[in-house]
């Protein structure tokens, strides 16, 4: 862009992860090609030298609902593995098992979670983002905003001008746009890091995901397409980065323990990745024709998986307000839009966040009268069918946004 024009798009969304990304497609669907959507990357965004994302994420059934009514599921849904059963086990630091909790995961006959690998998800979606003519790209790294009577500009560093109605921050738990627009956010180190990979085994897993809390922090099996599973263990920084440098029969001797012989032997391991652990949430979702989603928003415990999302119902919460605000001629920008965006995802929000934060503080802690009380917990529960469908449809993310796309329902 010549430096000395104002490009003017409808809508400028910082970030291209994956919630950034349905969002765009969100209003271009519903709002077709005279709407413009623009999504900054970062500035030294290439494609030639991406990282390529190793993690398999769990998605919930507001999520599928999401895709189906955007026409999406029918593609992605070939790449995914639907979870048919969850078993959830507490061990004590004696490597005692402490009792089951079992689940049918589904939801009126259907899976209420299923597994797909990020990068897959992501690609089809830049795929299809390829087609419509009214979503661009930049790199760019944002340096300043001023808000102007009805719009706010965005200066960046090399002194292009973007102005628009709305600016839409979903650029990661770091967010500088957060930072720029003075949000503060509540938040602790979990001073705990998570080890990913693909486990490749000789047996089925028929669909089973498997979550044991172990006092030093929760191991995940996920099921995967084929016969592997992906693995999330979790355990102190000072312990897990000791694991970088090893090599996979290093780590296969180390996992087989904690990956049980339900699966068979542990043939190999691939996509090793090591993430660090945090709990944060934003005090504001919104500011003056700005809002946060997904991670720049909230960062929650990966231990249900849920994280993507809780930021894809945020996606199309926000979605729908602009797309209603269009419709009846409205400022989309406005506050009183936005301020409702904020109203309806803050009690998904904190009450996930702050659940998922308490599952995992209980399980992993050393005390052994609550290790006892967890271990009665869990037999108590499992003789009550009644509050595990609660549970489960808890978890596929149904009663925790109005939205009309998480109900599989078109904008």
């Amino acid at each position: 862009m010549n430096k000395n024009t104002i490009d003017m798009p409808d809508v400028v969304v910082k970030g291209d992860g994956i919630v950034s990304l349905v969002f765009a497609l969100s209003l271009q669907i519903a709002l077709g090609d005279n709407f413009t959507i623009l999504i900054i990357r970062n500035k030294e965004f290439s494609k030639s030298n991406i990282k390529r994302n190793v993690r398999t994420i769990s998605i919930s059934l507001s999520t599928v609902n999401i895709l189906r009514a955007l026409g999406l599921w029918k593609t992605l849904s070939s790449y995914t593995q639907s979870i048919s059963k969850i078993v959830i086990s507490s061990i004590n630091r004696d490597n005692i098992n402490g009792g089951y909790l079992k689940f049918n995961s589904n939801i009126s006959g259907e899976a209420a979670s299923y597994t797909i690998e990020e990068h897959i998800f992501r690609d089809e979606l830049l795929k299809i983002i390829g087609t419509r003519k009214n979503i661009s790209f930049i790199n760019a790294d944002v340096g300043s905003v001023l808000h102007k009577r009805n719009t706010i500009q965005m200066i960046t560093e090399d002194g292009s001008i973007y102005e628009t109605k709305l600016l839409v921050a979903a650029d990661g738990r770091k967010s500088k746009m957060r930072k720029l627009f003075k949000i503060k956010d509540v938040g602790w180190d979990y001073n705990q890091a998570s080890l990913s990979a693909v486990v490749e085994h000789s047996k089925r897993h028929d669909g089973v995901a498997i979550e044991k809390f172990y006092s030093k922090g929760p191991f995940a099996i996920l099921p995967m397409k084929g016969n592997r599973s992906s693995i999330i263990w979790t355990m102190p920084k000072d312990e897990i980065h000791a694991y970088k440098d090893f090599d996979d029969l290093y780590l296969k001797d180390k996992i087989k323990d904690y990956f049980g012989r339900d699966r068979g032997e542990i043939l190999r391991i691939n996509n090793i990745g090591i993430f660090e652990l945090y709990f944060q949430i934003s005090r504001k979702l919104v500011g003056t024709r700005f809002a946060l989603i997904g991670d720049a928003a909230h960062t929650v415990h990966p231990l249900a998986g849920q994280g993507l999302n809780i930021g894809l119902r945020d996606a199309a919460t926000l979605a729908e307000k602009i797309v209603d605000a269009v419709r009846y001629g409205f400022d989309f920008g406005s506050s009183s839009i936005i301020e409702d965006y904020e109203k309806d995802r803050r009690f998904d929000i904190v009450s996930s966040a702050l659940a998922y934060d308490s599952i995992n503080k209980f399980f992993t802690n050393k005390d052994k009268n609550l290790y006892q009380f967890g271990k009665i917990g869990l037999s108590v529960i499992e003789k009550m069918p009644w509050i595990k469908n609660i549970f489960v449809h808890e978890a596929s993310g149904l009663n925790s946004s109005g939205s009309r796309l998480t109900r599989g329902k078109s904008l």
